[in-house]
């Protein structure tokens, strides 16, 4: 499936509000960046990733040009996401996926000069259009996104105390062990008690380990039903529910529907925005 790639050279400033994803490249120069969760300031050779459905405004502080990189979210889940499963901090940001939670933005600090290459080539194999260039354009953009998070520095929030970036780290933490998770467990991993994972959760997310666990495994859930073709046992399997009447109990409960009937109105729903698109 096409993923509907584009790699444009711009300038600022510029503002984001956009259905698919986008990633941003500072070539030259230095911008503020204005985000639902607050401003940040980037600096020559930083990249930052921005959730679809949100107002970005990027201002320059000097002259900046900057590399886009756009992309169709329904699409580059369902070509992608297994091949991100090894990266919990980019696999949070994408099932996650709103404007609204902790993972509205991620800011690279130091991007190295390969990295600043491979957008070059992207931009000019977009430029020409030649044969297959979609498909280069989406290995080369999960290669980039492997080596960001692999090889920079990341900012989720502006300003972040201390419990923030552990906040950041138990979620993330319990994204990549959703099937198997517990709060036992985790406070072990974390080297903390039970009782200080469990109020820094609350604080920070207004819900307690077991509603996270749940929003977490249902979220995993939707995004396999939507992006794959495996049967509901083994969806449920992967979730972390050895009871597929368990699973379904739950999964009504949280959606109002079947996983079935969802995965029928996920797909009509991509197959519209292909549509709107083509």
């Amino acid at each position: 499936m096409e993923v509907q790639l584009a790699v444009r050279e711009i300038s600022a400033p510029v503002s984001v509000c956009s259905s698919g994803y986008s990633l941003f490249w500072l070539k030259r120069g230095e911008c503020a960046v204005q985000t639902p969760k607050g401003c940040f300031e980037a600096g020559c050779g930083d990249a930052f990733l921005l959730q679809p459905d949100g107002l970005y405004t990027i201002s320059p502080k000097t002259e900046a040009r900057l590399y886009r990189v756009d992309f169709h979210r329904e699409a580059f889940l369902r070509a992608c996401l297994p091949a991100l499963k090894g990266c919990p901090l980019l696999v949070s940001f994408f099932v996650h996926n709103s404007v609204r939670s902790d993972m509205a933005f991620l800011h690279f600090h130091g991007v190295s000069p390969e990295i600043g290459a491979l957008l070059c080539t992207m931009n000019r194999e977009f430029e020409e259009k030649g044969a297959y260039y979609q498909t280069i354009l989406l290995c080369s953009l999960i290669n980039l996104l492997l080596q960001l998070s692999r090889n920079c520095r990341i900012d989720t929030t502006t300003n972040e105390p201390p419990a923030g970036q552990l906040l950041q780290r138990l979620m993330e933490y319990l994204v990549s062990h959703a099937d198997s998770v517990t709060l036992g467990g985790m406070a072990e991993a974390f080297h903390y008690h039970p009782n200080t994972i469990t109020a820094v959760l609350k604080k920070g997310t207004g819900k307690n380990f077991s509603q996270l666990v749940q929003q977490t495994r249902m979220s995993n859930a939707a995004q396999l039903l939507r992006y794959s073709r495996l049967p509901a046992e083994e969806i449920a399997a992967r979730c972390g529910y050895g009871n597929i009447s368990y699973f379904y109990t739950r999964f009504h409960q949280y959606f109002g529907m079947t996983p079935g009937k969802y995965a029928e109105r996920s797909r009509e729903r991509e197959r519209e925005e292909m549509r709107k698109l083509s």
